[in-house]
């Protein structure tokens, strides 16, 4: 039999020792919470940071975009036709305008194009050093603006698509890669002095993407069928 002095001794330093771990796991508890807080914190603090640094890049690009291209002449519309288009402020010069505000690039998406004053415009940019792309609708267009130097594409003929989808019919311009000009008139001495048509200008960097995104792709299949030079 263990005598109850020593069993007394025993349950006490039992009783002690898990009393003691309790504390211990208890104010280590305590203490992972506490790290844990200011772990969280100081993630909620980098967090706002960056939020605040990605905020602050992004005031800054909206107002370097601003410098460049003003919200006021490069977020518009332009409606055709336009029976002034040798004036100075018509809506044609100010078509014009865009193309020689460039100072990187113009890449060009047209089915048809035949619009003198424009081509020599994109020949002056070509020539100062500029990136200039077209892709066109067929091959007659890329021919006249291939013997201006200028360097062009057509999309090759997939018989395997359906005939609704054989007609690279898009109208658009980039600038920069900063501004996207597009609308439903065609790039022609018609479309500018006879019909009803429109072009939009915008600078929204989410448009802009898309229309890159669309530009790369279609380049993309005219440098695989060796159709841009």
């Amino acid at each position: 039999m263990v005598p109850k002095t020593t069993f007394s001794t025993e349950i006490g330093s039992c009783i002690l020792f898990t009393a003691s771990s309790i504390a211990v796991a208890y104010v280590l508890k305590k203490l992972k919470q506490y790290v844990q807080s200011r772990e969280i914190l100081g993630n909620s603090k980098s967090n706002a940071t960056a939020q605040e640094d990605t905020e602050e890049e992004r005031k800054n690009l909206i107002e370097l975009m601003e410098r460049r291209k003003p919200s006021a002449l490069w977020n518009t519309a332009m409606f055709f036709p336009d029976f002034s288009a040798s004036e100075k402020d018509s809506t044609t010069q100010q078509f014009l305008w865009y193309f020689g505000q460039a100072t990187t690039s113009i890449r060009i998406c047209i089915y048809n194009f035949s619009f003198p004053e424009l081509e020599q415009v994109l020949s002056e940019q070509y020539e100062r050093g500029l990136i200039v792309q077209f892709i066109v609708g067929h091959e007659s267009t890329a021919a006249k603006l291939r013997l201006k130097c200028l360097p062009c594409g057509t999309l090759p003929k997939d018989p395997t698509l359906p005939a609704t989808d054989k007609l690279m019919h898009h109208k658009f311009a980039i600038i920069d890669d900063e501004a996207v000009l597009t609308g439903s008139m065609n790039w022609t001495i018609e479309g500018i002095l006879s019909n009803k048509e429109n072009i939009c200008v915008s600078t929204n960097p989410k448009h802009v993407q898309r229309y890159l995104e669309e530009f790369s792709h279609l380049l993309g299949i005219c440098e695989t069928a060796k159709t841009f030079y």
